[in-house]
């Protein structure tokens, strides 16, 4: 092979090898974009929470005259917060349920239990009944 064909050859390679380096460098891009629109997502997910809590902070303020005598049970405070401002009531009870807890409680009953640093579970009769910080006690 002579010198110019070998020149080719070695340009060949190297344009090969910056089209595959393109190639990734577009998937990258691509996956970043992707990560971004999630995020952005999110962004607004979290934006539409924050002001559907403060309609509802403004709206009790100025509604608190118009309402006062009713009771809200804490039934309608847990479906509030779970169909409204998103917790996972089931992760809610995994984590205080969880660990500790039961095998405490079937082996020894009625106490308080630590569900996690500064929190104890108060357990009566084989349920948790509240949640206690250990300076409340």
């Amino acid at each position: 092979m002579d010198n110019k064909a070998a020149a080719y050859d070695g340009i060949a390679q190297e344009i090969s090898r910056l089209k595959r380096e393109i190639g990734v460098l577009h998937e990258l891009v691509s996956h970043h974009q992707s990560q971004a629109q999630s995020t952005q997502s999110e962004i607004q997910m979290v934006q539409k929470r924050i002001e559907m809590l403060r309609d509802v902070s403004d709206n009790h303020v100025r509604s608190r005259s118009k309402c006062d005598g009713i009771v809200v049970t804490d039934h309608a405070v847990i479906r509030y917060l779970e169909r409204v401002v998103g917790v996972d009531i089931g992760a809610v009870k995994r984590k205080i349920s969880g660990g500790a807890v039961v095998k405490c409680a079937a082996a020894i009953g009625d106490g308080r239990y630590p569900i996690e640093p500064g929190v104890k579970a108060v357990v009566r009769g084989g349920k948790v009944v509240t949640i206690i910080k250990y300076d409340e006690e």
